[in-house]
C-alpha cells in the first residue's frame, strides 16, 4: 500500500534533500559557539562590535537549522526502517533507494541501523547488494548516471575519509552483509573479503588493522602504523597503555575480528584458506581456555575457531527414503526357514520334556 501511494519514495526523496551535507556536518561538529574562533580575524572595537554580534546570531541559527535537519533525518530513517519491517514488499521497494543512501553512511549509527533493518527484512535485497551500482554526490537524484563503484565499494571509501579505527558502524554493517539469519551470502563476502586484503594493502592510509601470528611465542598480533612505523601487540595484552590503543580502537579492532569470522561462514573456501593461516587452530584453541584473557576476545576466538575450523567441511545431506521396497524370496529359500522354524519347534519341545519330566 505504501509503495502504491509512492509514500516511500517521497519519504526517500525528502531524506536525499534534507540531510546534512559532510560539510556542515564537519562545521558543526566543533567550533560554533567558541567566541575565540568566531570572528578572531577581527579586533573587538565599538566599529565591528555589532558585526561581530550579528555573526555569532547567524552562526547560532545555522546551528539549529542544521540539528533540525539532523533530527529529521533520523525519524525519516526510522519511519522507512519501520515500514519495512516484516514487510518484504516494501522492503523491497525501498532497496532500490540504498544507492541515494551512500552519502550518509558513516554519519549516524542511525543510518546503518535503519539500513540493516531495511534490508534484513527481504533476503533478496541483500544477494543482490553487491551488484548495485551507486551514483557520485554530484549527480541529482533522479539523473539516472551511476558510477562503476558498487554498494560495497562506497563504504570502504567512506571508511578510508574518516579517522582511522573509529567508524565501528560500517564494520559492523560489512559483517551484516555477509549473511542472511544463517545463510552465507557468498558474492558480498567474496567482495568485501577483495576490499580487505587486497585494495587496502595498495591504500597509502592504512584504516584497518593487520594480524599475524608469531610461531616462536604461538601468540597472535595486531599491527598498525604511525608515521610508517609499525606498532605490534598482542591480542591478550589490548589495554596496556605502552600500544596506545584507545577504547574505541579496541573496540573497532575487535569488531574486525568478528567480520573475519563472517567472512568464513557457511565454508567460504577463499577465506577460511587465507584466515587459518593468520589464526591457527592451536593457538586459537590455546587462547579460548586462556582465563588471563578477556571474555568477549574469547568469545571472538571461538567464533573464528567455528567458522575456520569446526564448520569448514563440506557436508552432504542424506535424504530418508520414503518407501521400502519388498523383495520376493525363492521356494527354496522359503522352505528353509520353514525348515528353522521347525528345527527350533522340536528343539523347544525336547527342552520341555527335560525340565517337566512330560
Amino acid at each position: 500500500m505504501f509503495s502504491e501511494q509512492y509514500i516511500i519514495g517521497f519519504l526517500c526523496w525528502i531524506l536525499d534533500q534534507i540531510f546534512p551535507l559532510a560539510s556542515e556536518l564537519k562545521k558543526n561538529q566543533s567550533f560554533l559557539f567558541d567566541d575565540k574562533l568566531i570572528g578572531n580575524s577581527l579586533p573587538i572595537s565599538k566599529s565591528n562590535k555589532k558585526f561581530h554580534q550579528q555573526d555569532k546570531i547567524l552562526k547560532k541559527k545555522i546551528h539549529e537549522i542544521y540539528q533540525e535537519k539532523a533530527l529529521l533525518s533520523e525519524k525519516i530513517y526510522v519511519l522507512i526502517s519501520s515500514i519495512s519491517s516484516n514487510n518484504p514488499i516494501c522492503a523491497e521497494y525501498i532497496a532500490k533507494f540504498l544507492p541515494l543512501f551512500t552519502k550518509h553512511i558513516g554519519f549516524g549509527d542511525f543510518v546503518c541501523k535503519s539500513l540493516e533493518e531495511i534490508i534484513f527484512s527481504n533476503e533478496k535485497s541483500l544477494e543482490k547488494i553487491m551488484n548495485i551500482a551507486v551514483r557520485d554526490n554530484n549527480q541529482s537524484l533522479f539523473e539516472g548516471k551511476f558510477s562503476k563503484k558498487t554498494f560495497i565499494d562506497e563504504i570502504f571509501i567512506k571508511l578510508k575519509s574518516f579517522n582511522s579505527f573509529e567508524k565501528v558502524d560500517l564494520i559492523t554493517f560489512l559483517a551484516s552483509l555477509c549473511h542472511s539469519k544463517e545463510t552465507a551470502i557468498y558474492t558480498n563476502q567474496e567482495k568485501i573479503f577483495k576490499n580487505l586484503f587486497y585494495k587496502s594493502q595498495s591504500s597509502e592510509k592504512q584504516y584497518m588493522f593487520t594480524f599475524f601470528c608469531d610461531e616462536k611465542d604461538h601468540n597472535i598480533y595486531g599491527q598498525y602504523r604511525i608515521n610508517d612505523k609499525k606498532i605490534n601487540f598482542p591480542l591478550n595484552d589490548l589495554k596496556n597503555p605502552i600500544f596506545g590503543l584507545s577504547e574505541t580502537s579496541i573496540n573497532f579492532m575487535k569488531n574486525q575480528l568478528r567480520l573475519y569470522a563472517k567472512l568464513s561462514m557457511g565454508r567460504n573456501n577463499t577465506s577460511f584458506r587465507y584466515l587459518k593461516k593468520v589464526f591457527p587452530y592451536d593457538v586459537l584453541s590455546a587462547k579460548i581456555f586462556d582465563h588471563g584473557i578477556d571474555l568477549e576476545m574469547r568469545a571472538i576466538f571461538c567464533q573464528l575457531a567455528y567458522t575456520l575450523f569446526i564448520d569448514a567441511h563440506p557436508r552432504n545431506r542424506l535424504a530418508k527414503p520414503n518407501c521400502i521396497r519388498i523383495v520376493k524370496k525363492s521356494e527354496s529359500e522359503k522352505e528353509g526357514e520353514r525348515n528353522k522354524e521347525m528345527n527350533k519347534s522340536i528343539s523347544f519341545a525336547n527342552r520341555c520334556k527335560e525340565v517337566f519330566g512330560v
